[in-house]
């Protein structure tokens, strides 16, 4: 997003030196016009770009721990892991951004019950202690939301195992002490219905 923010402003600086006939001409105008819809897109596809990687490298961090891979070798895991299922990742992740805000914003609740009952009688302002409620409360929130992410990826992670590569099969024969394949990938039965 930084690189989007940082052509944006060069397209600026480029269409105002080449725009020579002052912000009341129509070509001024016009190249606003474009920079602000040229902006707006590079936006837009900035946050969608990120929210694809972010489903796409989110599995690399329980592959980085439970296979002990390097950083390089856990984002390519991630990328072959994910793929296929980046939608339900997505939701996922926006389901448990939901249940962190929702959690933080109840236990504000009070500090802000009794800053709007100061304000709304006159005796006074958001006081000090409200503020550190506030604050603490956000910690606590995050705190307390925070595993719920990362532990629904490591089943993500532990499901598309699964399904790719048997690793059940793998960990069963494991226990029988009978010799284990390298992981092969397997595709999918098709699906019936």
């Amino acid at each position: 997003i930084f690189l989007c923010y940082v052509v944006f402003i060069g397209l600026a600086f480029g269409i105002v030196f080449a725009t020579k006939g002052g912000t009341g001409s129509p070509s001024f105008v016009l190249a606003m016009a474009a920079l602000a819809f040229g902006g707006l897109g590079l936006f837009l596809g900035a946050i969608a770009w990120s929210l694809y990687a972010l489903c796409r490298y989110s599995l690399a961090v329980p592959a980085c721990v439970l296979e002990d891979l390097s950083a390089g070798n856990a984002m390519r895991r991630s990328t072959s892991l994910s793929n296929g299922t980046r939608w339900g990742i997505l939701g996922i992740i926006f389901l448990t951004g939901i249940i962190s805000v929702s959690l933080t914003l109840v236990l504000q609740m009070p500090a802000w019950i009794a800053s709007g009952a100061a304000i709304f009688t006159g005796k006074g302002t958001v006081s000090i202690a409200a503020t550190i409620w506030v604050y603490l409360a956000e910690f606590f929130g995050g705190t307390i939301a925070g595993p719920i992410a990362t532990i629904a990826l490591a089943l993500v992670y532990y499901d598309q195992r699964v399904r790719k590569e048997a690793f059940d099969l793998q960990m069963m024969m494991e226990a029988l002490g009978q010799p284990v394949p390298p992981p092969t990938a397997v595709a999918a039965p098709p699906l019936m219905g």
